[in-house]
């Protein structure tokens, strides 16, 4: 197998760490647990690894989010896939937050047509249509759980996938 360093992985860097970034992620993390917790109360975690700034800011990262979760294990915390927001670091943070909600109505759409495409008669209702895991360039991921412990579960199964 041919040996990639790791500044290539995924495509190699697109988009800049925003030099604020902590910053940002405390200031828009509220609206982001606001609008994914819509129809239950949910936990957030914030990750900013090495790994996880890698994936969010590599040029195929957009197109490998929607790929969705590698095995059932990941399905379980993280559901089809995370929701990847397509910010500019260095836009302001009102165009960031209209960005959430313009990505979070896809993904809710996306996420009510895969259960229709794959619902059977005697299938579960719908689970909750808002994402658990949130990628945004420049800043990092967001997980959410029913409590802490979940949320870092998320958190810990979705950035092993960026190793």
């Amino acid at each position: 197998m041919e040996h990639v360093e790791k500044s290539e992985l995924f495509g190699g860097a697109e988009r800049p760490i925003a030099l604020n970034h902590r910053e940002l992620a405390l200031d828009i993390f509220p609206f982001i647990r606001g609008r994914v917790s819509g129809s239950r109360r949910l936990i957030g975690n914030f990750s900013d690894l090495p790994e996880v700034l890698r994936f969010v800011n590599s040029r195929e990262a957009k197109e490998l989010a929607h790929l969705g979760t590698s095995c059932p294990d990941h399905f379980i915390r993280t559901k089809v896939r995370p929701l990847f927001v397509p910010w500019q670091a260095g836009s302001n943070v009102e165009n960031l937050k209209r960005q959430i909600d313009s990505a979070l109505e896809t993904y809710r759409k996306e996420y009510a047509e895969y259960y229709k495409s794959f619902a059977q008669p005697d299938s579960p209702a719908m689970r909750d249509a808002n994402p658990t895991v949130v990628l945004i360039p420049g800043i990092g991921m967001f997980s959410f759980g029913k409590n802490k412990t979940e949320a870092r579960l998320t958190e810990s199964s979705t950035s092993m996938r960026f190793m």
